[in-house]
């Protein structure tokens, strides 16, 4: 399976810690995007996943690999700071096959209220097909009225009574994030999102943490 990721220059040594930790035969894409730029007046919450331009770029990226490609094949978009401690495929294959979309939870169960849905958009599996083209095209539109978090527009839209015919699912609990609680986090865990972090070191020292949970190791991945 296809997997694509972006990074730019300040990320290299994330970017390269997930192309080392593979469980699976992927053939990785890689999208190279401009840093993005903040001022010492940007609030914390339009620097999440690298703020506007990134959640633009993402979205506007998937809507090209799903045009370039529409023949229902699904590939994975994923953010950089992923840790993949299993193979991951042998999951994937058996839900993809009833879905369009699959996504990380952001929290083990429930509804994130601020977001108004429990999606995380940080690894994703995506059928290329008109429908799921038709729904990143309105988060694309979306985020261009509002200049929105992309994470709470697809949480919105799919949350709510729509008519995109989407089969979609959240990965099993074994696919975490930050956000569950890292108390939720155990060595049976596949994948890890170092999320809920706005530097490169904090994301590096969330993935210490897990790694010595999952791991029983206190050592810091490669840089």
């Amino acid at each position: 399976m296809k997997l694509y990721y972006m990074y730019h220059e300040d990320f290299i040594d994330m970017r390269n810690l997930l192309i080392s930790n593979t469980k699976d035969q992927f053939e990785l894409i890689e999208i190279k995007i401009e840093s993005p730029k903040f001022n010492e007046f940007t609030p914390n919450t339009e620097k999440f996943g690298g703020g506007i331009d990134v959640w633009k770029s993402r979205v506007n990226n998937i809507l090209n690999i799903i045009n370039e490609n529409m023949d229902n094949t699904p590939f994975i978009f994923s953010d950089i700071d992923i840790v993949f401690y299993k193979p991951i495929m042998p999951t994937i294959n058996s839900l993809i096959e009833r879905n369009d979309i699959l996504f990380l939870r952001e929290l083990i169960d429930g509804v994130q209220e601020g977001q108004g849905g429990n999606i995380n958009f940080g690894f994703n599996i995506i059928r290329s097909n008109q429908k799921t083209y038709n729904f990143f095209s309105d988060v694309m539109n979306e985020l261009e009225k509002t200049n929105g978090w992309e994470q709470m527009i697809i949480n919105k839209f799919l949350y709510k009574e729509n008519n995109y015919n989407l089969n979609w699912e959240l990965l099993p609990p074994t696919f975490l994030s930050t956000s569950v609680g890292l108390h939720n986090i155990d060595k049976n865990i596949i994948l890890y999102h170092a999320n809920c972090a706005l530097t490169k070191e904090d994301k590096f020292n969330l993935i210490n943490r897990v790694n010595n949970i999952v791991l029983q190791t206190s050592s810091m991945p490669d840089q």
